[in-house]
This record gives C-alpha cells, sequence and structure tokens, in this order.
C-alpha cells in the first residue's frame, strides 16, 4: 500500500485516481461461463415401424429421442447386436426377413455411463417370397454414409467400416484395388451387422472399397455393394466435412420423415470407370486359410473357440500353391476386443520352408476375458490378403473349492503380493513357535552335578 501511495506522489495524483476507478469497473464486471456437465443418460424412448422399400424388400425404421448425456447409440435385435458406434437418432434395419418378429433395444452410450430403452417388438412386412439378398455400407468411421455430401473422406489410413447383410452369418468378402490392393474377409452375425477395419494403412488417395456378403449355406447366394471414399493428407483442412455436418443437421428433419435407405453417390465418374476395370482385371495372388487349436475355423461363422489368459493361442496358416512362388511374406496377427484394447504381432516368414505355417501369440494378462476377434494379415509386395476369426478368452482354473466356487490363475496373479505377505507372516509365525520351543526344551532338560545334589542335601 505505501509503494502505491509513493507511485501516486510521484506520477501524480491523478494518475493514482484514475487508476483506481479502473480497477474499480474491473472489479465490478461479473464472469459467467457455462460448463456442460456430463450425467448418466436416461434411457431412450424407441418407436419402431415396419415397411417395404422400392426394390418390394422388407425394412424396420428405429427411432428414438436425443440424449444429451449419450455420445453414440448400439442398437441390438433379438439380444445380438445390430449396429454400434451410431451418432444419429434413427437407424433403418435393411436385414430384416420376410414376416418375422423383431424385438430391438437402444443402448445410449455415453462417458459417465449406458442406459437400454425398453425392447420394442415389431413385425416386419411380406413383401416378397423372393426376396433379393441385400447388403449395404451404412458407416464410414462411427458415421452414417448417407449423412456424407459427396465422397467421405479422412486423414485416418485405417477407416473403419459397417453394414448390414439380409443374409445371416454371412461371409463378407471385401477388396480394395488402389494401393496396397487388399482382399479381406470377415463374417457377419445372426443379425447380417458387419464391420471391418484394414489390417495395414492405406495410401492418401481416392479409394473404392468392394464388399460382397455369401450365404455360408449356399455360395450362390450373394449380394454385392462399394463405396468410394477418399484418404486425405495430414495437412488438409476439415472445412468440408464441416460443410457436412450443418448440411446433415438441416436435412434430419427430412430425413426422420422417410425410411433411410443408404446410398453411395458416386460423383467421380471417370474414377468409377477405372476402378471397375481394375477390379474386373485383379486377381487374388494367393489365399490362406487360418485354423485354430480345437475346432477348425470356418469361415464367416463366429466360433466359440477358447484360450486362456497367460497362455499361447494357437494359430496355423495354410497357404495355396500359388503363394509359393512369392518366396516370402509379412505377417501380422493383430487380436482387438470390445474396450478397443488391441495386441499386434509380426512375422516374417519364407515359403521355402513349406506352405504351412504355425504361430503361437501369448495372451497377457492385461487383457480382460471376453470375445476376442483375431484378425490374419499376410502381405506380399503390395498385396494384402486378411481373414478374420473369433475366440473366447477365459481363466483357466486352478482350484476348485466346491459349490462351483473356482480359484483361477488371474486370482492368484492379482493377489500376488497378499499371498507373498501371508506365506512371510506364515514363516515369521513359525520361526518364534520354533525359538519358543527350543527355550521350553532347553529349561526342561539340565546336567545333574554333585554340587546340585548337595544343594539339595540328597547327599553329604
Amino acid at each position: 500500500m505505501a509503494a502505491y501511495l509513493l507511485s501516486g506522489y510521484f506520477l501524480g495524483w491523478g494518475a493514482l485516481l484514475s487508476d483506481i476507478n479502473q480497477k474499480g469497473r474491473v472489479a465490478g464486471v461479473t464472469v459467467s461461463a457455462v460448463v456442460k456437465v456430463f450425467g448418466p443418460p436416461d434411457p431412450p424412448v424407441l418407436a419402431a415401424s415396419a415397411g417395404c422399400d422400392g426394390q418390394n424388400q422388407p425394412y424396420v425404421y428405429l427411432s428414438w429421442n436425443e440424449e444429451d448425456d449419450a455420445t453414440s447409440y448400439d442398437i441390438h435385435r433379438g439380444g445380438a447386436e445390430l449396429m454400434s458406434g451410431l451418432l444419429d437418432n434413427y437407424y433403418t434395419d435393411e436385414s430384416a426377413g420376410n414376416g418375422v418378429n423383431y424385438s430391438y433395444t437402444v443402448t445410449a452410450v455415453g462417458p459417465m455411463g449406458n442406459a437400454v430403452s425398453d425392447p420394442v417388438s415389431v413385425a416386419s412386412m411380406n413383401c416378397s417370397q423372393n426376396a433379393i439378398p441385400e447388403i449395404s455400407i451404412t458407416t464410414f468411421r462411427g458415421k452414417n454414409v448417407a449423412s456424407y455430401h459427396g465422397i467421405p473422406s479422412t486423414t485416418d489410413r485405417t477407416p473403419s467400416f459397417s453394414g448390414s447383410t439380409s443374409i445371416a452369418n454371412a461371409v463378407i468378402n471385401i477388396e480394395i484395388h488402389s494401393g496396397p490392393i487388399i482382399y479381406a474377409e470377415t463374417g457377419a452375425n445372426s443379425n447380417g451387422f458387419w464391420q471391418w477395419t484394414p489390417g495395414v494403412n492405406l495410401s492418401r488417395v481416392t479409394h473404392t472399397i468392394y464388399v460382397t456378403a455369401v450365404d455360408p449355406q449356399d455360395p450362390s447366394v450373394t449380394a454385392s455393394t462399394s463405396l468410394v471414399f477418399k484418404i486425405k493428407e495430414e495437412e488438409e483442412e476439415s472445412e468440408d466435412d464441416e460443410e457436412e455436418d450443418e448440411e446433415t443437421s438441416e436435412t434430419s428433419s427430412v430425413v426422420e420423415s422417410v425410411p433411410l435407405v443408404p446410398i453411395q453417390e458416386r460423383e467421380d465418374k471417370d474414377l468409377e470407370v477405372e476402378t471397375e476395370i481394375e477390379k474386373e482385371s485383379a486377381e487374388k495372388p494367393f489365399d490362406f486359410d487360418v485354423e485354430l487349436q480345437g475346432e477348425t475355423y470356418i469361415r464367416g461363422v463366429e466360433i466359440s473357440e477358447e484360450a486362456y489368459r497367460g497362455e499361447n493361442l494357437d494359430a496355423k496358416i495354410l497357404f495355396n500353391k500359388e503363394a509359393e512362388k512369392y518366396g516370402q511374406a509379412e505377417i501380422i496377427y493383430v487380436i482387438s476386443g470390445s474396450d478397443g484394447l488391441s495386441e499386434e504381432f509380426r512375422d516374417r516368414i519364407d515359403f521355402a520352408g513349406g506352405l504351412s505355417w504355425g504361430k503361437k501369440i501369448p495372451l497377457s494378462y492385461k487383457l480382460k476375458t471376453g470375445k476376442y476377434k483375431l484378425q490374419v494379415n499376410v502381405t506380399v509386395g503390395e498385396t494384402t490378403v486378411s481373414h478374420e476369426g473369433y475366440f473366447i478368452l477365459k481363466d483357466r482354473s486352478v482350484i476348485k473349492i466346491g459349490a462351483g466356487t473356482l480359484i483361477t490363475m488371474t486370482d492368484i496373479m492379482s493377489n500376488l503380493g497378499w499371498l507373498v505377505f501371508l506365506a512371510i507372516l506364515i514363516l515369521l509365525i513359525l520361526l518364534m513357535l520354533t525359538a519358543w520351543e527350543h527355550h521350553l526344551t532347553k529349561q526342561a532338560l539340565f546336567h545333574i552335578t554333585e554340587r546340585f545334589l548337595k544343594r539339595k542335601r540328597y547327599i553329604n
């Protein structure tokens, strides 16, 4: 305060009074901020309606209220996953069969928890007795394809795709021919839902992904679709994406009023012709099957192969004769779970050793129990062939107490510190008991001497 008054003396009392008035005005200003506090979302209110589209295919249209505390939505049909990571509050189930009763639920996923809607039952319409099989690409990097304006783009070189098909448990064949060349195979679940992420980085160019669903019971029954997308350079601005979001919000009310049928429009006709020629002229240079230990892995069908934490998953790869002429190949094994945690292992093999290759993939204790996907990517030159399979990760029981109570190796490892402390404590107690016993024994045993007998007057 004294220094403040001295500055007024030297600089002038007018300047001091002006400074005091300015500070008073600033102090009188109220600054307010609005902070969004997330809480658990409320259960969505789900509505469903059935109809037939222009191709005489049945569909079920779902819609629900938006939850402020939700970041995305998951849909389940009959208890099985139908779609995940939706950002919109509507969805068209194009995999519905003719005249089938379905039960749907929607899960609002938020940072503070999830909330599940009440189940809604609806019967699909019997549009045709001989319905043409269908497949669609529904999302690109978690965003509904129908909400993009033109060609969807991203800087992510391994973008995720998902979609649905009317063929239950279909084998999903995927091809990309624009660098690197990719032939991939995954499977759809019983609801026709499928999802796929490239196992290698895509070039920063415009690509076309071709997706074909094959009926595992009748390979002659197929459905195909394609999507043009672009991998942008890192330094490119995202203004186009922002404009697409604005256009989506402006037209969302129109989309909600009619059944949503995703359509992938191609603006570049020259690119379409070029990629079609590429696809027709390209042939898969090699292929392989994957076998997991135990049951034989049937491609395109989810399996319940079991593996145990802390042990190995034995994967056997069988190449065809066409692969032998390439000499060498690089193999990437990717294990991923629903929690997003993944592990990657690499091998470089020489076909001179034969067309069969085995790999013991370690399953660490940091992986939680549950269902996991094993993606095997084999790269030769500019071509990558990929196959996927599923397995169930469990804990192996070590001790069975009774009444169904099991002590697993994970229980032992997670409580190892307490077990060591308890062992040391028991050892210390045993040492103390041993020392006490030795003391008592030493007191009980002693030498009877002549002096002792004289003191006790047993002898003179």
